[in-house]
């Protein structure tokens, strides 16, 4: 029990609380999208199933890390038809994220590791559907309030989905080669 509440519920509840106060710095359209997006993530924290090989120290902290990048920009747009296209965009992005999330159940994690893997859904059709979600909420930022800021924390977090995304094929690839993935997970699935 002692490593569920290390592992799932303390991270949750931090996630949770950070969640809660950055919103309370500026109230605005994206500081909800956050807010959402951390209810989502606490939601799938609580019952996930824990990693059966973890990736090293230094990856999963720049992991944690790069998932509170995107909190950082900032939303300024008016009422204005470039800002609702920008809401539009980041709402369906939001939408992907929520499916997406739901999707992989268990099998949740910020940092790369070794879970089961999931085969169904908006994963049929793309590999990392979780990064590209949240590509597609800060293009929807960045048309809403095209700053330099932004512009720079949303290259920032993009440039870390792109390593995140090598780490964890990486993981999964070593574990193919050494034809320990199907024994370990116990399934007959194909890469």
């Amino acid at each position: 029990m002692n490593s569920k509440i290390f592992n799932n519920y303390i991270p949750a509840s931090l996630w949770l609380t950070y969640h809660l106060i950055v919103p309370t710095w500026h109230f605005s359209f994206f500081s909800l999208l956050m807010l959402i997006r951390a209810l989502v993530i606490l939601f799938c924290f609580i019952d996930r199933d824990m990693p059966l090989k973890r990736a090293p120290k230094y990856q999963i902290a720049i992991a944690w890390i790069s998932t509170f990048i995107p909190t950082f920009m900032e939303w300024n747009s008016g009422p204005s038809i470039q800002g609702m296209i920008g809401e539009l965009i980041a709402i369906l992005g939001m939408v992907m994220f929520v499916f997406t999330s739901l999707e992989l159940g268990k099998s949740f994690g910020v940092s790369p590791a070794l879970r089961k893997p999931i085969s169904g859904g908006i994963y049929s059709y793309v590999s990392h559907p979780m990064y590209y979600s949240h590509f597609i909420v800060e293009v929807g930022i960045l048309i809403a309030s095209p700053t330099k800021w932004n512009f720079l924390i949303a290259l920032m977090a993009w440039a870390f989905y792109g390593l995140r995304a090598t780490w964890e094929q990486k993981i999964v690839q070593t574990h193919i080669n050494n034809g320990h993935v199907n024994k370990i997970l116990g399934l007959n699935f194909k890469y």
